[in-house]
């Protein structure tokens, strides 16, 4: 585990707010209901590790909302601390919604081969080529400790090497243990209930309940549990 910094007696409503957003987890809608919370120049705009690590690293002390597929220990290279916020899904639907994305987008990751060899959901979730990141997903987002300096050098090969070394660990209980250590420290809410979610955010950072958060990114075909 990489060291932590030590940002102990900073005061929970000083610190800069992160959306750890897990894919597939209703994020592009929460992340519009955020972003109406703040203004434009406290937003980080990198919300994948490469274009966060394109910012010039003094700049992104200025910013007070961070949010992305950013892993966990961003504190580490922003060099500030942050309040975590993030959401979870039932790993059946956000697997589900994964697999339809992959099958609509042409920029996703499998897609070319998903359509030429007409896969399957359960091709997609065993070909073992590729299934590194869907092996307990929101688990290693919370558990895997990553080296941002050696992420900013090589965001793509060192991040993929690493996470896929995470997911080979399988059902490893120590995973799961520091996952459920490190959320408890979290602020989160649950993808199959926005709207509550939505309000117990608004409750808890005082936010305007108000402001919209609009169904985005969203999957167009819906499975039932019969078809699969």
């Amino acid at each position: 585990m990489q060291e932590e910094l030590n940002f102990q007696g900073v005061e929970e409503q000083t610190k800069s707010l992160y959306y750890l957003h897990i894919p597939k987890t209703a994020g592009t809608t929460l992340i519009a209901f955020l972003d109406a919370q703040h203004a434009d120049v406290e937003i980080c705009p990198g919300q994948l590790l490469p274009e966060l690590f394109s910012i010039d690293r003094p700049r992104l002390g200025d910013y007070r909302f961070f949010r992305g597929h950013l892993w966990y220990g961003l504190e580490r290279y922003v060099n500030q601390p942050l309040r975590y916020l993030t959401m979870l899904r039932d790993p059946l639907h956000r697997t589900l919604s994964w697999y339809s994305h992959v099958r609509r987008d042409p920029n996703a990751y499998r897609h070319e081969r998903m359509v030429r060899e007409q896969w399957s959901l359960l091709d997609f979730v065993t070909d073992p080529e590729t299934q590194w990141d869907l092996v307990n997903t929101q688990t290693l987002f919370l558990a895997a400790d990553l080296d941002f300096e050696r992420l900013a050098a090589d965001p793509v090969g060192y991040g993929m090497r690493t996470i896929r070394a995470y997911a080979e660990r399988g059902n490893d209980p120590a995973l799961l243990e520091t996952a459920k250590q490190r959320l408890e420290s979290m602020d989160f809410g649950i993808a199959e209930r926005m709207q509550d979610s939505l309000n117990l955010f608004s409750h808890v950072f005082g936010f305007d309940p108000s402001m919209p958060a609009p169904r985005l990114n969203v999957s167009a075909k819906n499975f039932s549990e019969s078809e699969l």
